[in-house]
């Protein structure tokens, strides 16, 4: 038994110019098929370049699923699919610098420890025990 398509050749072109401007402005971007199999074809590399900027997989992970869903937002404005991969990779940067930034703005805003000093207790057993040498002293004389 024969498999037979869901369409035949000439169905997709009547169905592109009944659609008309809405495939046009479609063609300009990436699909999201395309899109798709480029991010799981390059999700360990992407990982990877997230891994140069970043110190735990966890934000690694986090910032290479962003920089998809970012992407996959703005896929109209992909002019040529070929260079999806390079928008996800640039994505992939610029959401690894903008999380070492929010640490380091983070570590900086962070209070700062108090210097070793000693503590009022300590100042007021060194008083007590000062006021004991000095009467011992008296008492020498």
């Amino acid at each position: 038994m024969p498999v037979i398509a869901p369409w035949s050749a000439a169905r997709p072109a009547q169905l592109s110019t009944q659609r008309g401007d809405t495939d046009d402005a479609m063609a300009a971007g990436t699909t999201v098929d395309h899109l798709t199999e480029t991010y799981r074809a390059h999700y360990r590399s992407l990982l990877g370049l997230a891994a140069l900027l970043l110190d735990d997989t966890a934000s690694c992970e986090d910032v290479v699923q962003e920089a998809f869903i970012r992407v996959h937002s703005a896929r109209g404005r992909v002019r040529d699919p070929e260079k999806t991969l390079a928008y996800l990779r640039q994505t992939v940067v610029n959401l690894s610098r903008s999380a070492l930034r929010r640490r380091i703005l983070g570590l900086k805003l962070l209070s700062k420890p108090m210097p070793d000093m000693a503590s009022a207790e300590e100042g007021a057993y060194d008083l007590l025990e000062r006021d004991e040498l000095i009467k011992a002293m008296r008492g020498l004389q």
